[in-house]
């Protein structure tokens, strides 16, 4: 076992100074950040129903913010910004103040300094002219904390960047004491612990570090006490000086079982700092298990982050849902006020049909052109239904692919990408409907080949060769879903057992009908079902009850690779209906 580099020491201490360092604190809130989000959406919705501005660019700056949370940044600046044009004609004032905090904390997370300092000062402006001291304090530390993070050890020019800093951190000091706020008195002493620790004043370092304590133990914040613990062991790691680390790993160690609301990520840190500590020591067995411990931690993160997804996954898919319900009542409603409309018209119609012939043809002439134009906001509903779901799923599609990039385990991962296919093969049934004129039937010519080409273009085997031999024929959307499902799964094992290796990748397809039966055939020229225990895998298994789904037969056999047959009862005029939107 290696022992740790001071390139990696230094990499953890600027990961922890630059929590130190933020300009914006995040309070927790018991409901999930989605929660957060799909709350202050409905609520914006509502707003612009009533045209109230300033509403408006409130939720605007809280949509920004709940982004943030999400670490969305593009789409927290777009709305950080509708914010500003609502609200800049008003400036200089604590809103707009607010708002410039919010975007240099954006930059900062971006590493982008030159922006971060620029949001910054902006943001001191509005707060000084306004007069806010809370604003005016958060902003001398983000103007500390850009400083901060433009110095770099191997520079001497970035030097100056660091008194900088300190400067800006000890005008922050006073407002926060005459605040009486003791945990942004903390951060300030633990930030000014960090700048003269990198100026190498160590003396200096200590003292205000020990403010920092001092201030964290008499006002219980657990927490931080915590975190300054493992920010000054990893600061004495990365002056050799293990012993003198010791303890302060003890004490973040013993505050971490003593307060379980201690973040899974600061428990990672304190095995890290426990892992270097017995690097340095020499007791490598300890180092050992303490890096395990850090593994352990990190794969828990893991797993609740997937599980955190598929819950926001769901979440977002219901709020979808019913805001397309509510659309879908409105209209109804709105169709039923009209039919009764109608009728009274009907019936005084009626009556002067006793009196008139003539009148009489021209009411049936106003009848027709009524209920004409009826049909066509009956056909306008259903293709509004197709374009919310397509929209729904869509949402679905995004948030998997957003999660997808943040989970690291590999088995969740695959998961996720199957997961998206899945998704995939039913939105891109709406998307047909969406933009065909029969709102309610798939042509299978054209739904086939995107298909499978889809889940090709995702596993990068665009080069296969597929014979396609698919009839004209139109599918109900219900059974035109199944049937996608069933080729997802059967081309995703191609691409994974079949396709992946082969030098010469070939796919047949075909679907006919014959004798009011559908037939539609899957080959491949890969090795075939390999063995019975293949033939047990979640997609195996979800094809088999998709089967059941279609009332069809279904075999696989193995005739060069592996061939998959299916049959099911289908009449060419089963549709019972069709709506166009000719009229």
């Amino acid at each position: 076992m290696k022992s740790a580099t001071p390139v990696l020491i230094f990499e953890i201490l600027l990961t922890l100074a630059l929590c130190f360092t933020s300009p914006i604190l995040h309070a927790q809130n018991p409901k999930s950040a989605i929660e957060r989000l799909l709350e202050t959406q409905k609520e914006y919705e509502k707003a612009v129903s009533l045209g109230d501005s300033s509403q408006l660019a409130e939720l605007c700056y809280l949509l920004g913010k709940r982004h943030i949370g999400l670490r969305n940044y593009p789409k927290a600046q777009q709305w950080l910004l509708r914010s500003l044009a609502m609200r800049e004609q008003n400036a200089p004032s604590e809103d707009v103040g607010k708002i410039y905090l919010r975007m240099s904390e954006i930059q900062t997370e971006q590493k982008n300094a030159r922006l971060s300092m620029k949001y910054a000062r902006l943001a001191k402006w509005n707060f000084e002219q306004a007069k806010v001291d809370p604003g005016l304090m958060a902003a001398y530390r983000a103007i500390a904390g850009a400083f901060r993070s433009t110095y770099n050890e191997n520079s001497a020019a970035s030097v100056p960047a660091l008194d900088s800093a300190i400067h800006y951190h000890k005008k922050a000091l006073p407002i926060a004491m005459r605040l009486s706020k003791p945990i942004d008195i903390g951060i300030t002493y633990q930030g000014l612990s960090d700048i003269f620790f990198l100026k190498k004043e160590y003396q200096q370092s200590e003292n205000f570090m020990l403010k920092a304590f001092d201030v964290y133990e008499k006002n219980q914040l657990y927490t931080n006490h915590c975190e300054a613990s493992v920010f000054s062991a990893f600061y004495l790691l990365k002056q050799k000086k293990p012993q003198a680390a010791k303890k302060w790993l003890t004490k973040a160690k013993d505050l971490a079982e003593m307060h379980k609301s201690v973040s899974p990520g600061l428990r990672v840190l304190i095995e890290q700092a426990h892992a270097l500590y017995y690097q340095q020591t020499g007791d490598w067995k300890q180092a050992y298990w303490h890096e395990n411990q850090v593994n352990l931690l990190n794969t828990e993160q893991s797993d609740h982050s997937r599980r955190e997804a598929l819950h926001n996954i769901g979440l977002v898919f219901e709020s979808e849902k019913k805001s397309a319900q509510l659309a879908q009542q409105r209209k109804q409603l709105s169709l039923q006020y009209e039919n009764i409309q109608i009728q009274n018209k009907l019936n005084l119609i009626t009556a002067v049909l006793l009196v008139m012939a003539i009148v009489s043809a021209v009411s049936l002439f106003v009848l027709f052109r009524k209920y004409k134009g009826l049909s066509y906001q009956n056909a306008v509903l259903v293709q509004e239904q197709n374009h919310r779901t397509k929209n729904s799923l869509q949402s679905v599609l995004d948030l998997l692919g957003l999660q997808m990039h943040k989970v690291l385990d590999p088995g969740a991962k695959i998961a996720l990408e199957e997961s998206l296919l899945r998704v995939e093969a039913v939105a891109l049934v709406h998307r047909k409907l969406y933009k065909s004129e029969n709102l309610v039937d798939v042509d299978l010519s054209q739904y086939i080949p995107d298909l499978i080409n889809s889940v090709l273009r995702s596993y990068r085997l665009q080069a296969t060769a597929v014979v396609y031999d698919v009839e004209d024929i139109r599918l109900h959307i219900e059974k035109a879903i199944t049937l996608g499902l069933i080729i997802n799964e059967l081309t995703t094992n191609a691409c994974k057992y079949a396709l992946k290796d082969n030098a010469d990748p070939k796919l047949r397809v075909t679907c006919t009908w014959l004798s009011d039966r559908l037939h539609f055939s899957f080959s491949d020229n890969g090795p075939g079902l390999v063995s019975a225990g293949s033939q047990n895998t979640f997609g195996l298994r979800l094809i088999d009850i998709l089967i059941g789904k279609l009332k069809a037969t279904g075999t696989f056999t193995n005739q060069e690779g592996c061939v998959f047959d299916l049959s099911f009862k289908h009449h060419r005029s089963m549709s019972l209906v069709s709506y166009t939107l000719c009229l």
